[in-house]
């Protein structure tokens, strides 16, 4: 993956010679800059929803027996010159007939834009050709070792090629008929491609005044809205208008290059040296990485400058503390539930709603563990939108970046502020009458915990087990999508509805928010191993049922959709070590409350080894852990070269959805 790409490099043709330069040709297939296509993708969305609904209409009519109509304002039958001053009515159409003359138009549209940006981009090559003619190209010898500059200079388009594609000359393209009679079944469909492509393309500067002014009368006449039938209709079409207008103003052009792309090499040699080469001597500009899957990027974050990196990565770090500061109210005011004891000898009036409901103070002890259970459920949903404010590009990294928050979330406020505030509360009276005693209430008190987050370690190991392996919410969902959603057929059966999907589609195991439970867990362990040593065995059983269940649930149920190439994996470990210090600082301060200075020095050498253990391992070990050795990159090349058609594995895997697929037919067939 390339981002910050220099403004000279920024097409195909240009990114495979620079690499193909620094590489030997034959190890380079193919390159992909990323393109600006929002009308594009706007069209494909809506082609995929004509899809979606023409085959349910065609389902219908195949087991039912009767075309499907629905209501559509369109206009009535008339000629071109008259369709314009008649009033839209609304009547009922074929459904089958309607969707199948949008989705013929929605293609030729589509295929129009595809082909207007492949001659835009300036490149010989299209997007759609033969991938073994790149390999056969890639393996060709360059013409000498050149400089990079004069190649992307000669490779730039010159101002002859982008007038003759402005102006739509020698394209090897035909323009959409405005008067198709298939363009007028649709309602709105000619007026919205002619709006839209006259936005981005002027008369051209090699036509006629004659021409010029014929083309000027028609974008004229094809921008006026027809007439409404009432005041609403017309007041909508305005801001519709309006924000066609808005939304082209703000934009860039279609088929702007962004400052990113991906580049696929046929070596795992090439592979890794791209990625720890330094490319340019200017700084944040050119910058190399491992690319995630096809099916693992995502797309509106492709090619952000390092501004705009920035700015989100500061606006989810003060989302995060924003939401922590408040959490740690919300996480006291749920430990205080469970100390209705310690409430009641502070605040003497709650004594009258004990005595009323004597068992109140033993239900909200019991309830508070699963209060803080559905406070973590609800947390992970909360930092995983702030997560993708940081315009990540792959999903991989937002997990991982929703493991480092949630980790840290979890050690602040569900054991520090958990600990503190128990402890505070359980000793608060004794601190205001005896305020000379405070050290040693909490040097009492913070070992007092430990029954505490033992009752919560075991209420959320059973819970989340229990719902893990017995699937509820899966089988909930899947039961109402069988009731309520559409199953006439065994792909839609198949099919997600809304928000339920059906039991076929497992999903992919949440790995960023069990693994921060594991943190949390560790945490726990290392603290009060030493100050309750029972909480050792506890927490054995519970590691030993988080491994057999979870080992299951990923064998057998989840399915791996794209691959994380371990991205939690580092951070996982840098938390380990994390929890060491927070236990090895803990246990000094409770023998420090407890005014044990032998104790505290022989634990703090343990601190130090600590602190020089996490220097060692900063030096090689996680450079490891993302870069791939060149001894294995050597093994795996060789067994993989001549073995593997490179060529049809990765050309065209990087190119964008939008631009991919110029044609789509139903996979329904109507039954006669």
């Amino acid at each position: 993956y390339v981002k910050h790409i220099p403004p000279n490099m920024r097409s195909d043709r240009a990114l495979l010679d620079y690499f193909r330069a620094v590489f030997p040709p034959g190890d380079v297939v193919d390159a992909r800059v990323a393109l600006d296509t929002p009308q594009l993708d706007r069209l494909v969305a809506e082609r995929d929803a004509v899809v979606h609904k023409l085959e349910r209409a065609i389902n219908v009519a195949n087991r039912k027996g009767v075309r499907p109509r629905h209501r559509s304002l369109v206009p009535q039958t008339a000629s071109a010159s008259i369709r314009t001053t008649i009033r839209d009515t609304l009547t009922k159409v074929d459904s089958i007939d309607t969707y199948t003359s949008q989705l013929a138009a929605l293609n030729r549209s589509i295929t129009h834009r595809i082909h207007r940006l492949e001659q835009r981009s300036g490149d010989s090559r299209t997007y759609d050709e033969d991938p073994k003619i790149v390999l056969e190209e890639s393996q060709q010898s360059p013409p000498s070792h050149r400089s990079v500059e004069r190649t992307q200079s000669s490779l730039t388009p010159n101002s002859d090629m982008r007038s003759s594609i402005r102006s739509g000359r020698n394209t090897g393209y035909q323009a959409l008929d405005e008067h198709d009679p298939l363009l007028r079944e649709i309602p709105g469909t000619r007026e919205h491609i002619q709006r839209v492509d006259d936005m981005e393309e002027g008369p051209g500067p090699d036509l006629s005044e004659s021409d010029a002014a014929d083309h000027h009368q028609r974008r004229t006449r094809d921008r006026l809205p027809p007439p409404a039938s009432d005041r609403w209709t017309r007041t909508v079409r305005s801001l519709a208008a309006a924000g066609t207008g808005m939304v082209a103003l703000l934009s860039r052009p279609e088929g702007t290059r962004r400052d990113a792309g991906f580049v696929s090499f046929r070596t795992l040699t090439a592979r890794q040296s791209a990625i720890q080469m330094v490319h340019t001597a200017a700084p944040f500009t050119m910058t190399v990485g491992a690319a995630p899957g096809p099916g693992d990027i995502v797309w509106k974050n492709i090619g952000r400058d390092h501004r705009a990196e920035l700015v989100g990565k500061v606006t989810g770090s003060v989302l995060t503390m924003t939401l922590c500061l408040f959490w740690t109210f919300l996480t006291s005011f749920v430990t205080i539930l469970g100390k209705v004891d310690s409430l009641v000898k502070l605040l003497p009036f709650l004594e009258k709603w004990t005595e009323k409901f004597p068992q109140l103070g033993s239900l909200l002890l019991q309830v508070e563990p699963l209060i803080l259970v559905i406070l973590i459920s609800l947390l992970s949903s909360i930092l995983l939108f702030f997560a993708k404010q940081e315009g990540l590009v792959s999903k991989s990294q937002l997990q991982a970046s929703l493991f480092q928050k949630l980790s840290l979330f979890l050690i602040v406020q569900f054991f520090f502020v958990k600990m503190i505030s128990s402890s505070v509360l359980a000793e608060l009276q004794l601190m205001i009458n005896y305020p000379r005693e405070i050290v040693d209430l909490l040097a009492r008190a913070v070992p007092d915990q430990s029954s505490s987050f033992m009752q919560y370690v075991l209420v959320q190991t059973f819970v989340y087990l229990g719902t893990e392996i017995l699937r509820l919410r899966p089988i909930l969902f899947a039961w109402i999508r069988s009731r309520m959603g559409p199953n006439l057929t065994e792909k839609e059966r198949a099919q997600q509805w809304l928000l339920f999907r059906p039991l076929c589609i497992s999903g992919e195991s949440e790995f960023a928010t069990t693994l921060a439970n594991l943190v949390l867990f560790y945490s726990i362990l290392l603290v009060y191993s030493v100050m309750s040593p029972v909480l050792n065995w506890i927490m054995c059983a519970v590691f030993f049922l988080l491994s057999m269940v979870y080992r299951h649930q990923v064998y057998y149920i989840y399915a791996p959709t794209h691959e994380t190439e371990g991205n939690i994996f580092p951070q996982f470990v840098k938390m380990v070590i994390l929890c060491i210090y927070v236990a090895e600082v803990t246990l000094m301060g409770v023998l420090g409350l407890k005014k044990s200075p032998v104790a505290v020095g022989l634990v703090f050498p343990l601190l130090v080894g600590t602190v020089f253990f996490n220097m060692y391992i900063n030096l090689e070990h996680y450079r490891l852990t993302h870069f791939l050795p060149a001894t294995m990159s050597v093994a795996e090349d060789e067994k993989n070269v001549g073995a593997i058609d490179f060529a049809a594995l990765v050309s065209g895997k990087y190119l964008q959805p939008s631009l991919q697929k110029k044609i789509v037919e139903p996979e329904s067939v109507l039954e006669k």
